[in-house]
């Protein structure tokens, strides 16, 4: 159990990272300098909410039938959990054009750290 706790809390990790460099780049992209840590705070409090609030019955879901077999598919549980509260989140940003590129730059660095956890436990 403590290992499947790791997984999900090291995907965590990777949707923190990925919130924080979205927010970053809006920031320094767009118009959001008085506003940057309120913003950013935001973002990644929306995110860390809805991880925890949904991985939680994911976590419930996987130890109901639980086989250490199949950890790689519990991972993939993990990230496409995350990915989908990452895209979930953007939402709002996507039709602004200052956003697109740290919408684009965050996504693309989860999804690379999602892939590589996923090469290591293979």
């Amino acid at each position: 159990m403590l290992h499947l706790i790791n997984i999900g809390l090291d995907v965590y990790k990777k949707l923190n990272a990925a919130m924080n460099k979205f927010a970053f780049i809006a920031i320094e992209k767009g118009n959001l300098k008085a506003k940057e840590s309120g913003f950013k705070k935001a973002v990644k409090g929306k995110a860390k909410q809805a991880y925890f609030d949904n991985s939680e019955s994911l976590m419930h879901s996987i130890l109901r039938k639980l086989d250490w077999d199949d950890i790689a598919s519990y991972q993939k549980q993990f990230a496409d959990l995350a990915k989908a509260i990452f895209e979930q989140i953007m939402v709002p940003y996507e039709h602004e054009p200052k956003m697109l590129e740290a919408i684009i730059e965050s996504r693309a660095m989860l999804n690379n750290m999602l892939n590589k956890m996923g090469e290591i436990s293979e």
